[in-house]
């Protein structure tokens, strides 16, 4: 799917870059991180902008990129009617596994980083904020034991089995 969007806004009619490129991945890849730096909340328009403007320059892209993101549907506006002023990835479940591997890839102790005051404790120790992180949550269920060889309840002693369980209910 990412590839074939990627194709499609590299032709030299849109965007004119190599297509070998993955700069659709790249900036779901960095939203995803924007994201779950800022605790699971959406990021505003102008985050997002930020993030995808130094993508774009990065690459020589001039102009464009946000809005052929959002016409092909990778990112929207007023996502779940929220408000105009935030930008989500659309596919949640993918902004989900980015985040999850970011974490398993960046962490080094993750058992610190998922205890109380570690960078992730916000995942499991705010039971109000469940709804937002349960995707991220699930996705580490499943990616953390064929990255790592490890289970997340092994490295999340504070979290109860009815957080996980509820990470896996839509």
């Amino acid at each position: 799917y990412i590839k074939g969007i990627n194709q499609e806004i590299s032709a030299p009619d849109k965007l004119d870059y190599d297509s070998e490129l993955n700069i659709v991945g790249e900036v779901i890849q960095e939203l995803s991180v924007a994201k779950i730096k800022n605790r699971c909340s959406p990021l505003t328009i102008n985050e997002a902008h930020k993030i995808i403007h130094s993508i774009s320059a990065q690459y020589g892209i001039k102009q464009g990129l946000y809005n052929y993101l959002l016409d092909e549907h990778i990112i929207s506006k007023d996502f779940g009617g929220l408000s105009n002023d935030i930008v989500e990835i659309t596919y949640e479940r993918l902004q989900d596994y980015y985040s999850a591997c970011h974490i398993i890839d960046t962490v080094t102790n993750l058992q610190s980083a998922f205890n109380e005051g570690g960078e992730y404790d916000f995942l499991f120790t705010n039971q109000r904020q469940n709804f937002l992180t349960a995707g991220v949550i699930e996705a580490l269920s499943i990616i953390l034991p064929e990255k790592k060889g490890v289970e997340l309840y092994e490295v999340v002693p504070c979290m109860d089995s009815f957080t996980i369980a509820y990470s896996f209910v839509d």
